[in-house]
């Protein structure tokens, strides 16, 4: 019997979104894949965004017509293919004039981005009366939109007197009427990234292909091959591997990793800071009523006000930062800044520093750029090839979560013909694992809730906290859980059982891991000491942490959502 060829490897540099998608989509046309990060997956910007699965309608105002249709299809396809994390999102835009903006929008359009800000500047209006872009604009982008769009299961756009009832209370004073579009919003950024290398792994083995991912490590460039090297110990994985490319999906940190890889290139990468935060104001949430806000801030900003579960996220600012991406931090004055857009949409909540629960920021990979502002740089993608020797680098540059997957597809494709392998498959209809067979509507998932339960002796509360993780596969996951029921983690309805599945299934190596990108505790009303004592006795069941380094596995993880999320860890639940 002859031998199996071997399939070509393609090393992944980067665990993110884009990473993850560009693996998907390679094994699926028979290539090999080694995914290597330097942190965990989904450590960086893929879960530091505003989480919105959106076309981009600002970008219109631009002249990026394709990058508005491409995210589009896109948003369509994810609210279809992966239901159990993308859902529609009802938004309003707070208009407070009817002709305002009509100028330096033509001029943006044109790429006179400083004549715009120019005009604006003298022309916006105090802090107390500053304008929105008028009616007549923004009916005309919602317009547009719709029709780029072309998906018939959104409601189309409509516009109303603030004040009607079920739309959001802003200032009626202030803003008289709110125009209303639809787009999607994704919380579990991190499961959906998880789910996608889940998806690659499960193809991997089915085609028998090899995939792994390593976090925590990084990649050296040999004369002929390329180390695998632990950040732990510094040993590498034996033996070498000899990849016939390398992707650089490391986002913001791309071109240092160009550096390390001993890349000679020019400076691609010019990120800017987008700070968040969250808050359970009860008076903001209800203001809501369960639909976002999506506005000019007094200094032409543009700012989101989203429901969040029980609670609401705001942002984003937009400053340019060049240290390393993993060193951003929300500032005093952006946390201060975003209150404050709260209060002028508002007033009646009167925001303050106390009612913010948690912050967070990210540095979104943007290429260099001549732009006389940070909103004003193209958020659409594109790859960059270099040679190290023999062997092509592809660098990702740009891109947001919603285009992700046509991101995966357009480096596959450059990849495939490098490589000279032919493209067998692609994944546009291709279901995110706990997507397919999702039901329909929220009466028809509470039948699927309570089946659950009364099958796996789990109350409906704990179905539901492992239904928001796994969507349509929670029943497999449960059945591969010994120990059902169990107890629940301290200050949560999740089993016990299930969080030892998820340690021993989801490339778990720290206690950081599971608290902020497994699990997502640091969404939780109130983390406590016990919860994560807990998390770290299950680590050292499963042999991922030393019994003796329980306590400064505990100390570390404290100290990092203090710093850069702003929560305290209770003492007790």
């Amino acid at each position: 019997m002859m031998d199996r060829p071997q399939a070509p490897l393609v090393l992944i540099l980067g665990a993110g979104i884009n990473g993850a998608a560009c693996a998907r989509e390679l094994v699926l046309n028979g290539v090999s894949v080694v995914v290597v990060d330097t942190a965990d997956i989904a450590y960086g910007a893929s879960s530091k965004s505003s989480r919105l699965i959106h076309g981009g309608l600002r970008y219109l105002e631009y002249g990026e017509f394709h990058l508005v249709r491409e995210s589009l299809e896109e948003r369509t396809r994810l609210l279809r293919q992966a239901p159990q994390f993308v859902r529609p999102l009802r938004l309003c835009i707070p208009v407070n004039n009817r002709l305002s903006g009509v100028l330096p929008t033509m001029l943006r359009f044109l790429k006179l981005e400083s004549w715009a800000d120019s005009w604006s500047k003298r022309h916006q209006g105090t802090a107390a009366n500053h304008k929105t872009r008028g009616m007549w604009l923004v009916r005309a982008g919602l317009k547009m939109y719709q029709i780029y769009a072309r998906d018939r299961t959104m409601p189309k756009y409509s516009v109303h007197n603030t004040g009607q009832v079920g739309l959001p209370r802003v200032d009626a004073k202030k803003f008289p009427w709110l125009c209303a579009y639809s787009d999607g919003q994704i919380v579990n950024t991190e499961r959906w990234i998880l789910a996608l290398f889940e998806d690659a792994r499960q193809v991997a083995a089915e085609k028998q292909l090899r995939f792994d991912i390593h976090t925590y490590h990084r990649a050296e460039i040999g004369l002929d091959h390329v180390d695998i090297v632990s950040l732990e110990n510094g040993q590498p994985i034996t033996p070498a591997i000899q990849p016939s490319l390398i992707i650089n999906a490391t986002g913001a940190g791309g071109d240092a990793t160009l550096k390390q890889l001993g890349a000679n290139t020019p400076q691609l990468f010019a990120g800017t800071k987008g700070s968040h935060i969250l808050t359970y104001n009860p008076r903001l949430k209800a203001a809501l009523h369960e639909q976002g806000v999506y506005a000019e801030a007094p200094d032409n900003r543009l700012v989101f006000v989203l429901p969040f579960d029980d609670a609401v996220l705001v942002g984003t600012t937009d400053e340019p930062f060049d240290a390393p991406p993993e060193t951003a931090n929300a500032t005093d004055d952006e946390i201060n800044y975003l209150i404050g857009a709260v209060n002028d949409l508002f007033p009646h909540v009167d925001l303050n520093r106390t009612d913010v629960s948690l912050h967070y920021s990210g540095i979104r990979p943007l290429p260099k750029s001549s732009a006389k502002s940070p909103g004003a740089v193209t958020r659409r993608h594109w790859i960059e090839e270099q040679q190290l020797g023999e062997l092509p680098v592809l660098t990702l540059i740009g891109g947001k979560l919603t285009t992700c997957r046509a991101l995966g597809e357009q480096t596959t494709d450059r990849v495939l013909g490098l490589i000279n392998h032919p493209r067998i498959a692609n994944t546009r209809d291709r279901y995110v694992p706990g997507g397919k067979n999702y039901p329909a509507d929220a009466a028809a998932l509470q039948v699927e809730i309570a089946r659950l339960a009364k099958s796996s002796g789990l109350s409906p509360e704990q179905t539901t906290a492992v239904w928001r993780l796994f969507g349509t596969q929670t029943e497999e996951v449960l059945k591969a859980c010994p120990g059902l029921p169990g107890e629940n983690l301290p200050g949560t309805h999740l089993p016990l059982p299930v969080i030892r599945w998820i340690i021993a299934h989801e490339w778990t190596s720290t206690l950081g891991d599971l608290v902020e990108r497994r699990i997502l505790l640091m969404f939780q009303p109130s983390l406590c000491r016990p919860a994560l004592e807990q998390l770290a006795t299950l680590l050292v069941e499963s042999g991922k942490l030393n019994a003796d380094a329980v306590d400064a596995a505990i100390e570390t993880t404290t100290a990092r959502l203090a710093e850069f999320y702003g929560i305290t860890v209770a003492a007790a639940g």
